[in-house]
Parts: C-alpha cells; structure tokens; sequence
C-alpha cells in the first residue's frame, strides 16, 4: 500500500514538473514576442510595420577598414545617413541613424 502511494506522488510530481515546464516556455514565447512589438511598433499608435522612409541625407564618410580571417585587411569607406521615417498610420516622425559599409 505504502509503495502504491509513493508512486502515485512520484507521478504527480512529474505531471506538474512538465506543467511548470509548459507555462515557463509559453513566458518566454510572449516576451520575445512583446519585445518584438517594443522594437518594431509605432511608439504612438502601437502599430507594427506602418514605418516608411521619408528622407534620407548623408552626415558624413569615415575611411575603414575591415580584418580577414586569413590576416590581411578590406579597406572601404562607411557613410553614415541620417534617415527619417513616418508612421502610415497616425504620422508620427521619428529619426535614426544608420551606417552603409562600401
């Protein structure tokens, strides 16, 4: 009788550790996923993806140079751009910076 409850505890222990398992990978799955909307969204309206490119004008042009994996080096110029889009949807404006390597 005593070995009958002891796994019957044993089984419960077992259905709840793959519950706790379950909840915790669905916590992850919507965080990652309200992350996603933090970063792409409207910080306005909230909307995903209404962002288009309104205008672009170029700041300035830095020599680089870039390290190959067998020791020698890649030599180009990155241009930075200062680029401003508008939200489709409630037309909010917002600017970034952005590099282009060449």
């Amino acid at each position: 009788m005593s070995t009958l409850l002891i796994s019957a505890a044993n089984t419960w222990g077992a259905i709840v550790g793959v519950a706790i398992g379950i909840l915790i990978a669905v916590l992850i799955v919507i965080g990652k996923y309200v992350k996603k909307i933090n970063r792409y969204g409207c910080p306005v309206c909230k909307k995903l993806n209404t962002y288009t490119k309104t205008q672009s004008k170029e700041i300035k042009r830095n020599k680089i140079s870039k390290p190959l994996v067998s020791g020698g080096k890649i030599y180009g110029e990155r241009i930075t751009y200062q680029v401003t889009y508008k939200c489709s949807n409630c037309g909010n404006e917002i600017t970034k910076t952005e590099y282009e390597d060449e």
